[in-house]
């Protein structure tokens, strides 16, 4: 049995028209709800060698086709998380990510005053330091000056 479509123009005119049988373009896509631990990453997706997105999370992600997708998850301080996802046509598909935080010192590259800071608290324990090996006590004077003993007598 066809659906028959009907609309109603100005006038009261009704017109019909039987409905094609056509694929729906939502059940020939998917969707992927993507959300990450911290949330605000920046997350692309590859598909045949060409971003096809670049979001940040949390996202819908919808129309994917259901070839692989390459999703990069990149945010700063924490490790990159790279992750293949196959999309299922007509579906909702959930995705979590938990993104590990790097402990390098690249983090601090380029934040200068990270690197002033830990060179004047460096500078300044090294100072305190050698001047309290240096530090000598000259209030005795040379009072406690004692002769060496005589070397043993030999035959």
């Amino acid at each position: 049995m066809k659906n028959i479509l009907c609309g109603l123009l100005i006038g009261g005119l009704a017109i019909c028209a039987q409905a094609q049988d056509q694929p729906k373009r939502t059940r020939e896509k998917g969707c992927i709800l993507v959300t990450t631990d911290p949330s605000g990453t920046k997350i692309e997706g590859v598909q045949d060698g060409k971003i096809i997105f670049k979001k940040k999370t949390p996202v819908l992600l919808c129309d994917l086709s259901p070839n692989a997708i390459e999703i990069v998850f990149a945010r700063s301080g924490f490790a990159k998380h790279f992750l293949t996802v196959h999309p299922r046509p007509g579906q909702v598909d959930t995705l979590f990510v938990t993104l590990n935080p790097t402990t390098s010192r690249k983090t601090y590259r380029n934040n200068w005053r990270v690197w002033l800071w830990s060179g004047i608290v460096t500078a300044g324990f090294v100072t305190a330091t050698v001047a309290g090996l240096f530090e000598a006590d000259h209030t005795k004077g040379d009072n406690d000056v004692q002769d060496l003993p005589e070397p043993p007598v030999r035959p």
